[in-house]
Formats: structure tokens, sequence, C-alpha cells
């Protein structure tokens, strides 16, 4: 490196290879309308803030402060699918491990309706409507359309709303 590189302008420096957190550069420089490369290795470290597991949490469980916390974590161990923040009333897809990073492929929201929720049930037929009860047969979420049974009868209803159903 020359002694005077202090005069020297700046003009680029270029990644040319990476691997994990270490690394190859070239740096690109100019005085007086000549050049200077310099080719050097470089070795970095970072951390990302990453939601964890501190207990285990259970399938359908709900994700919370009581049993998850934000932690750094390497950026070289980082994906892009793990989460950064609690996620407002999701559950857990499937069980999670006291320690594990917390991944958006773990979480689902729950659903607006739940199996053997009871529903009020409105009947539409032309400009006649009337309303009774229902028992939702699975879980669905608004616009779904499940099967509802009322009584011994099971019908076709679209959910409407968290306790709601409209049969057509």
């Amino acid at each position: 490196m020359p002694s005077d590189i202090a005069s020297y302008r700046l003009e680029n420096i270029i990644i040319t290879s990476i691997n994990g957190a270490k690394g190859g550069a070239k740096a690109t420089f100019s005085k007086d309308g000549a050049g200077l490369n310099i080719n050097f290795k470089f070795e970095m470290s970072a951390q990302m803030q990453v939601l964890f597991a501190t207990t285990d949490i259970a399938k359908n469980e709900a994700i919370s402060e009581a049993n998850s916390k934000i932690l750094p974590i390497e950026i070289q161990n980082y994906d892009q699918i793990m989460l950064k923040e609690i996620p407002a009333g999701k559950l857990a897809k499937n069980n999670i491990k006291a320690g594990a990073p917390i991944r958006q492929n773990n979480i689902l929201s729950p659903k607006d309706v739940l199996r053997g929720d009871e529903l009020i049930v409105e009947i539409r037929d032309g400009g006649v409507s009337v309303q009774t009860t229902g028992i939702a047969t699975t879980d669905a979420n608004i616009g779904d359309v499940i099967e509802i049974r009322m009584g011994s009868t099971r019908q076709k209803a679209q959910i409407t709303a968290k306790n709601k159903a409209v049969i057509k």
C-alpha cells in the first residue's frame, strides 16, 4: 500500500466473494488520473433481533410474552422467515421447543369459528328471513362455507361473522 494512501480518492468497493461472515473485496482508488486497486479480505460481525421460545410451546398454544422473548443472534444464523416480534393473536402451528427460534411457518391464525360453536343461523328465501341456532361441524373463517347442524338436519351455510352464518 502506498505511504500517501490518504491522498487518494476512494472510487469504489466491490465485494468479490462472501462466505458467511468472511469475504474478499477490491477497493479502487484514484489520484491525479492514475488508478490503484487494493484487494483485501474482511470479516464482519452483526446481530439480528429474533423471537425465541423461552418455554416449550404446545401446538395451538398462543404465542405471547409469557412463552417467548426477542433475543440477538449472529447474522449468519438468521433466515428471513424468523420472526422479529411477538405475533399478536397467533397460535403455534406445531410444538416449538424452548430455545428454538420462532419462524413464520410455525404460526397460524386462530379460526373465527370452531367446531362445536353455537351460531346464529339466518335462513334467507327471497324476501323472507328467519333466524335460528345451529352448531358448526368444522373450524372455519369468515367467508367459508361449512355444514351447520340444526337439530337432526345439516345445511351448508356461509360464515358471515364470528357467531353468524347464512343459508341462502
